[in-house]
């Protein structure tokens, strides 16, 4: 009768799709239960009413596979069937068990595309960063080098002039003693 997809993280996990769609509040999982969910397989009845509470089927009969990937609970798939159906056999576990890990995999794979773009985007950064501080190293190293050249054409280049013209005005006086 209904079909769900819970993702998030941080213990805290929305109602990605569902159908039917509906409103439900977000699924919480404390630190300290994120583990023996993430373990636990496809469950349901009691363990359900006693580690996802909020999951509980009030009219029909519901199975809770988690969606992990190396440990970490990164969501829940929820299905439930109306209280006269049959149960849940086997068969049923073991492909809600193939898809939460799936899923499991695609959702490690959007994380890890995510990370990599936000470090795509820092190293970016970095480069246009590292542009401008090159810029200012050349302009700062440009003014310096002009700053010298100007010292030398207004100081030292005038005082060695001077002493050229010097120079020839002691030779002139040697020459006409």
């Amino acid at each position: 009768t209904r079909a769900e997809i819970f993702t998030g993280t941080d213990g805290v996990y929305e109602l990605a799709a569902g159908v039917p769609h509906r409103s439900v509040e977000a699924v919480r999982v404390p630190d300290k239960e994120r583990g023996v969910v993430a373990r636990a397989g496809v469950s349901g009845g009691t363990w359900v009413d006693v580690w996802l509470p909020s999951l509980s089927a009030d009219d029909g009969i519901s199975r809770v596979a988690p969606i992990a990937h190396g440990g970490e609970l990164l969501g829940l798939v929820v299905v439930t069937r109306s209280s006269q159906s049959s149960a849940f056999s086997d068969d049923d576990d073991r492909v809600l068990t193939e898809l939460a890990r799936q899923v499991g995999l695609a959702l490690h794979n959007v994380q890890l595309d995510s990370a990599l773009q936000a470090s795509l985007r820092e190293l970016q950064q970095t480069n246009v960063e590292l542009q401008e501080s090159r810029r200012r190293i050349v302009t700062a190293g440009d003014a310096e080098r002009r700053k010298l050249e100007r010292n030398l054409h207004d100081g030292a280049q005038q005082h060695l002039v001077a002493m050229a013209v010097k120079l020839r005005i002691a030779e002139d006086l040697i020459d006409e003693q």
